[in-house]
């Protein structure tokens, strides 16, 4: 049940609050928190501000693991990116080793 809930919850995020400086929107905290932190929070829900009153701070992660690959809706991984990237790279200096030895050779 909670992988369910953390998944609907990077779902919603991701349509609604992806790309914004600020979103709200409501959490199951029973599916977030351990037992003792929710006590805490209901503690201060109902009044019991010694320690403070209730609140929850999140952290979003501004990188994305996948990039869209723009008109087509797919998704690739940096990874994979990342990899085609170097081997373009290395394709690129073999060509050019190339180029020089046979420069050389027909001077």
């Amino acid at each position: 049940m909670q992988k369910y809930y953390i998944d609907n919850m990077n779902t919603f995020f991701k349509k609604n609050c992806a790309g914004k400086s600020s979103c709200e929107f409501s959490l199951i905290t029973d599916f977030i928190f351990d037992r003792s932190c929710r006590d805490k929070l209901r503690d201060r829900q109902n009044g019991n501000t010694d320690e403070g009153e209730s609140m929850i701070h999140t952290l979003s992660v501004c990188a994305r693991d996948e990039v869209e690959i723009k008109g087509t809706g797919m998704m690739i991984s940096r990874d994979i990116i990342s990899l085609i990237v170097v081997s373009t790279d290395v394709v690129i200096m073999l060509l050019f080793i190339i180029a020089v030895f046979r420069l050389r050779r027909f001077e």
